[in-house]
């Protein structure tokens, strides 16, 4: 083994002395305080784009959408009385990246998020009993305005044979007299875009018919649909409809960053 002697000689008795010297020199400490302020500033800049926030006031709580939800499909006799329930929070992710990245910006989207044109964050109540196809789930804003909602029957379901099978102008006059008298619906800044029927195996037609606003976000439009099965209304749901050229380009993006990853 080495000596304590033999080991002093092999490394430089400056050496140690030397390195922590510079790191004492009041010249360090000051261009380090200074480095760390410019990352600091830097970070301060880039972070609302890396990762924007969005200021939302949830005035509605999750228990009262869970008991306004009960009350609407007890009214409407929208689900069975045993039915279970389920409540979740979400948003419109995919309205969001287009806002952000081509129709505004992250302040278009806050101006959004406040307004009452279009809601991207809701309530989703789902109604629902295992096994059972029928089900329900009621949508509400974060305000507690309803927000529309969709209803599952099964394709074979017919509850009047004389009505299975309504036209297209009776259908369409039974979804929005019933989406004005049972959910509060203003029709009135829609336009009738678009209609189709299908007609299932048991002889159901069932109807949907799309309406759009005047109103702009970039290039994608706000949209209602409007679902009649025979002779029920079963959905009501908004929208946004986003150019198909921004998806293509986004999830090229989306690529080229988990490449990257």
């Amino acid at each position: 083994p080495m000596s304590r002697s033999a080991q002093r000689e092999g490394t430089p008795a400056t050496e140690r002395p030397v390195a922590a010297a510079w790191t004492r020199a009041p010249a360090f400490w000051i261009a380090y305080a200074a480095l760390a302020a410019i990352a600091l500033g830097i970070a301060w800049k880039l972070f609302p784009l890396a990762i924007p926030l969005v200021n939302l006031d949830i005035t509605f709580s999750r228990a009262e959408a869970l008991a306004r939800a009960e009350t609407v499909a007890a009214s409407l006799k929208l689900a069975p009385d045993d039915a279970r329930s389920a409540v979740r929070f979400a948003h419109d992710s995919a309205t969001q990246n287009y806002i952000e990245l081509e129709g505004g910006g992250k302040q278009a989207f806050g101006a959004l998020v406040r307004g009452a044109l279009y809601a991207p964050y809701w309530w989703d109540v789902r109604m629902f009993r295992p096994g059972d196809v029928n089900e329900v789930t009621i949508r509400f804003g974060p305000d507690g305005a309803t927000n529309g909602f969709a209803r599952r029957v099964p394709e074979a379901q017919v509850r009047d044979a004389a009505t299975m099978a309504l036209s297209a102008t009776a259908a369409r006059t039974l979804a929005e007299e019933r989406a004005a008298a049972d959910w509060k619906l203003d029709l009135a800044p829609y336009a009738l875009l678009e209609q189709s029927q299908q007609t299932r195996p048991a002889g159901r037609v069932d109807h949907a018919f799309v309406y759009q606003r005047a109103e702009k976000l970039g290039e994608a439009r706000i949209r209602l649909r409007l679902t009649v099965a025979g002779d029920e209304l079963t959905e009501i749901a908004r929208y946004v409809h986003i150019p198909e050229s921004f998806e293509r380009r986004f999830r090229e993006l989306r690529s080229a960053n988990d490449t990257i990853a």
